[in-house]
């Protein structure tokens, strides 16, 4: 049996893996590594894609290694979102003091693959598709920038996975887009990122005008679907405080709480 240290590692080392995966098709993206952070730069100032992962919450109190996650976009100008795994209170007003304020808590989250019990969920007019083409991958980018409604971060999300979807990043094994189509118009968008150890859900989004209307849940069961198909030993996601409680129903276990914090009102 893991222990939840040990499966707040791998939800880790898979998001990691996630967020570092889009540089293979798209080499303006730049990625630094050692063992104490992972920064992903997008090249884009959109803080979806600028991401920094502190691997280790005790690097922080090297200063060189603060410095190095805090001034990094702020001199660029870039928003941008630090992610801490297991934080302690004591990082939160360092954090504000560099400019970064606490934007969210995710739960770190999990399932032994094998005690999913697959669902599919119909709904008249609905179907789910595997992105296999650019007009597929058009489709997602739409979706996914939706949900930042009129913004410069929607154009900038939009613009990202367009250039994915020109890469032809969907003919890969390792990520794999969904689109559900309602009467055939866009309407839901998922991902599922594998490692050797997990399956991940990512980027489950409903368009605003097509919520609560099961969309969005029959996307989800789909994911997991295939989250057992993978055969990988967990499945695994991070959740909002709000939205965890939808997923501990559905058999989700909370292993670690993330602390996402953003410089956007700073800049």
């Amino acid at each position: 049996m893991e222990t939840n240290n040990k499966i707040s590692e791998i939800i880790q080392k898979n998001f990691i893996s996630k967020i570092s995966y889009f540089s293979k098709y798209n080499s303006e993206i730049k990625i630094s590594e050692n063992s104490d952070f992972m920064r992903v730069d997008s090249m884009l100032p959109s803080d979806t894609f600028n991401i920094c992962v502190l691997k280790n919450k005790n690097s922080l109190e090297k200063v060189e290694v603060f410095q190095e996650i805090t001034e990094y976009f702020n001199k660029k100008s870039f928003p941008a979102a630090v992610w801490l795994w297991n934080d302690n209170c004591a990082s939160k007003e360092r954090m504000e003091e560099s400019g970064f304020g606490l934007s969210e808590i995710e739960k770190g989250m999990y399932i032994d693959t094998c005690k999913i019990k697959e669902k599919d969920l119909k709904y008249e007019g609905f179907t789910i598709e595997k992105v296999s083409s650019g007009k597929q991958m058009e489709d997602f980018s739409k979706v996914i920038a939706s949900i930042f409604g009129e913004t410069e971060e929607a154009h900038y999300v939009k613009r990202q996975y367009d250039i994915l979807g020109q890469k032809k990043i969907y003919t890969d094994t390792e990520m794999t887009f969904f689109v559900g189509y309602f009467d055939g118009t866009p309407v839901s968008c998922g991902t599922v990122y594998v490692t050797e150890e997990s399956t991940g859900i990512y980027d489950v989004a409903v368009k605003e005008d097509c919520r609560k209307k099961g969309f969005g849940s029959a996307m989800f069961a789909h994911l997991m679907g295939e989250a057992k198909k993978n055969n990988t030993k967990y499945c695994i996601l991070q959740a909002s405080s709000d939205g965890a409680g939808i997923y501990r129903k559905m058999g989700f276990t909370d292993v670690c709480d993330i602390d996402v914090y953003e410089n956007r009102d700073f800049l």
